[in-house]
């Protein structure tokens, strides 16, 4: 009886411990594979951080161009304006329109550009708003 009962405590014991030792591979496998993951989950967020910042600096200098844009739009249109506040002073001072409207000093006018009286001689030309510029 006390033999049976050592042999039979031995072959638990050798039975716990190769459970033991498979579990204990188990986790050491899970163990390596989440390193592993944590590793390439480490490399893809450094990789997303030198992304970030590189949009960053992108973004600056799209907002940069856009302003200096939305600046020359804005220098265009005073300089436009101007030049059309100056044709208007040149039409309204001048004593017949003729004079005006059909100088050959000038370039020749056609239709689409020829405007006299109220409004001045000027070429189409299209302005985008800070909305448009910057969207």
């Amino acid at each position: 009886n006390e033999k049976l009962r050592i042999f039979v405590q031995e072959q638990r014991k050798q039975q716990v411990e190769t459970l033991l030792k498979k579990i204990e591979l188990d986790v050491f496998s899970m163990l390596k594979q989440k390193d592993e993951q944590i590793a390439q989950a480490t490399k893809r967020r450094l990789e997303l951080e030198e992304l970030l910042a590189r949009l960053e600096i992108e973004n600056q200098t799209w907002q940069r161009a856009a302003h200096e844009n939305e600046a020359m739009v804005l220098s265009l249109q005073n300089a436009l304006e101007q030049q059309m506040k100056e044709r208007a002073s040149y039409c309204y001072n001048n004593d017949d329109a003729e004079s005006c409207c059909d100088n050959k000093n000038h370039q020749e006018e056609t239709g689409e550009n020829r405007v006299c009286g109220t409004f001045v001689r000027a070429k189409r030309v299209s302005l985008l708003s800070k909305h448009v510029l910057c969207a």
